[in-house]
């Protein structure tokens, strides 16, 4: 049992049940995630978080996400490939 001495423990990543939630766990981005979901928010897009992260849907389907690293924040489009613009974008 040498293996089970010395492997490496995992550490569980938190369940995360709001996206108030995720910001906080993410303090060192608090600023940054705020103002996407301020911008965000503003659309007709619907939140819940999804894969432990904030995530946006319309009609059902994921339109896209925003996340905190630890060097990094970022905002993605499920299915970018297919966006096709919207006509209120840039307003």
């Amino acid at each position: 049992m040498l293996y089970e001495t010395i492997k490496p423990k995992r550490s569980k990543m938190q369940k995360i049940y709001s996206v108030e939630e995720y910001i906080e766990v993410n303090s060192h981005y608090t600023k940054e995630l705020t103002i996407l979901r301020h911008i965000i928010n503003s659309t007709e897009l619907n939140e819940s978080v999804k894969w432990r992260m904030p995530t946006y849907s319309l009609n059902g389907k994921n339109i896209l996400g925003i996340g905190a690293f630890k060097n990094h924040f970022c905002i993605w489009f499920h299915q970018g490939v297919f966006f096709k613009g919207c006509t209120k974008c840039a307003n």
